[in-house]
C-alpha cells in the first residue's frame, strides 16, 4: 500500500441509472420483477473514480429517482473523501439508506484506489473467513425452480423463497436435485 499524494481532495459525486435485467423473473410473496432499477454512484478525485451501487427498495419508500436526489444532496455536503466517519454523519439523507450505502461504497472504493491496494487490505481484513452468502431463488413452479437450481450449481448455498401453495413440493424437488446447502426464506409468504 502506498501513501496518497497531497493532490486534490475535493470529491465529485455523480450518478447514472443502472438497469440489471434478470435472467428469470424474481418473484417473492409481495411481487415480482424482471429488472432491478439501481443507481451507479461514482466518487472522483484527481482522475480516480470509486464506484458504489444503490439498490433502492420500494417497500422502504426508496426508488431510483429518490436515490438520485439523495446523492445530489450528499454531493453538496461532501468535502474530504477521506473523512468517512464525518461524511457518514454529515451527508446522511433520512430515508435513503440505499443512496447512503452507495456513496459510502464509492468513497471506500476510492480510498483503495488512492492507496493502490484492495479495500480489504486498507481495512486490515483477512478475506478468507468471510461468511458465504446465499444465491436466492425466487418463487416459481417446481419445474422452473429446478431449472434455476441447476443454473446455480456453482453457488455453495441456495436460499429458496417460499410462499406458494406448492412449497412442500418445491422443497422436495430442490432437495432431490442438489446437495447444496439450502436456506428457506418465507419472509411474508407464511402466516404464523
Amino acid at each position: 500500500m502506498r501513501s496518497p499524494s497531497r493532490e486534490q481532495t475535493s470529491v465529485t459525486l455523480r450518478h447514472r441509472p443502472l438497469d440489471l435485467r434478470l435472467r428469470h423473473t424474481f418473484r417473492i410473496a409481495r411481487g415480482a420483477s424482471d429488472v432491478r432499477e439501481n443507481l451507479l454512484v461514482e466518487a472522483e478525485v484527481g482522475g480516480l473514480v470509486g464506484r458504489g451501487e444503490a439498490a433502492p427498495i420500494l417497500r422502504y419508500r426508496e426508488d431510483r429517482a429518490s436515490a438520485a436526489r439523495a446523492v445530489e444532496t450528499m454531493a453538496t455536503q461532501l468535502a474530504d473523501p477521506r473523512a468517512f466517519a464525518q461524511a457518514a454523519g454529515r451527508v446522511a439523507v433520512k430515508g435513503q439508506s440505499a443512496a447512503e450505502a452507495a456513496v459510502d461504497m464509492a468513497l471506500h472504493d476510492l480510498a483503495g484506489l488512492r492507496l493502490q491496494a484492495p479495500l480489504y487490505e486498507v481495512l486490515g481484513i483477512d478475506p478468507r473467513p468471510t461468511p458465504e452468502t446465499s444465491f436466492t431463488i425466487g418463487l416459481d413452479t417446481p419445474e422452473v425452480v429446478i431449472q434455476k437450481v441447476k443454473e446455480a450449481s456453482a453457488y455453495p448455498v441456495l436460499k429458496v423463497k417460499m410462499g406458494s401453495d406448492r412449497d412442500r413440493e418445491v422443497l422436495t424437488a430442490v432437495r432431490d436435485t442438489t446437495r447444496q446447502r439450502i436456506r428457506v426464506d418465507a419472509n411474508e409468504g407464511w402466516t404464523p
